[in-house]
């Protein structure tokens, strides 16, 4: 962006970054499966785009600008790594890759998809599954927390359970009611 300071260039990559990091983080581990050299990869990748975000068009896809440069250091590492010792060939490694691009677009769809549902939720309902899903949530403290039997709470939590699953398979046909 024009006009922008350095530290507001670093926070604005900062938030970028991090709403990213664990779609990148997971496409990197698709296609190399090994903690070790994934966790190699993404450094080079954060640093690659630090290195490269002056090109990157405000407005725009972050991820998938990001995934772009993910996928180049992950031919790159696995070219590398070809030289040690056998791996997968390059057409494998492109298909894998589009495998993996599609797999974390696929997973945010969902994500999206179940934000939208838990707003169509009653705010009584969509409380109950947030107290079982914060840290330290559990069926039993939702149970405490609530004065509600907990084979009672297990069967509300249930029939939420298969609502959301419900109104989620439905968005992503593209019909969107719950």
């Amino acid at each position: 962006m024009l006009n922008e300071s350095p530290e507001e260039k670093m926070n604005r990559f900062v938030t970028l970054y991090s709403a990213s990091q664990r779609n990148i983080s997971a496409y990197v581990m698709l296609l190399l499966r090994n903690v070790s050299d994934t966790d190699d990869v993404i450094q080079e990748v954060a640093t690659l785009l630090w290195e490269k975000f002056d090109e990157f068009e405000h407005g725009t896809d972050f991820l998938a600008w990001a995934i772009a440069f993910a996928r180049f250091k992950v031919m790159s590492h696995m070219r590398n790594k070809k030289k040690r010792e056998r791996v997968f060939s390059n057409e494998l490694i492109e298909t894998l890759s589009d495998v993996a691009e599609t797999q974390v677009q696929r997973s945010n769809l969902r994500a999206d998809a179940l934000g939208k549902c838990l707003e169509l939720l009653k705010a009584s309902d969509r409380k109950l599954i947030e107290m079982r899903y914060e840290d330290g949530g559990s069926v039993k403290v939702v149970a405490k927390r609530t004065g509600t039997n907990i084979n009672s709470i297990y069967k509300i939590l249930n029939r939420l359970h298969e609502r959301l699953l419900r109104c989620i398979s439905l968005r992503m046909k593209g019909i969107g009611a719950l």
